[in-house]
């Protein structure tokens, strides 16, 4: 199942938040490398948390 997640990464001296769905982090890390390149710094990402009737917490 996918969840929407988060990350914080920094771009051209700025740190920048992007969402992304995805199974696991190291999908959206995957996913980052291949939309902003593989030496993009990457400082944190997390997941939205929901319950089992898809509501957000």
């Amino acid at each position: 199942m996918k969840s929407t997640f988060y990350a914080n990464i920094e771009l051209g001296g700025e740190i920048t938040q992007v969402s992304f769905e995805a199974t696991s982090a190291s999908d959206v890390i995957e996913q980052i490398w291949r939309t902003y390149g593989i030496s993009t710094p990457i400082i944190e990402i997390w997941a939205e948390v929901t319950d089992d009737n898809n509501s957000k917490q």
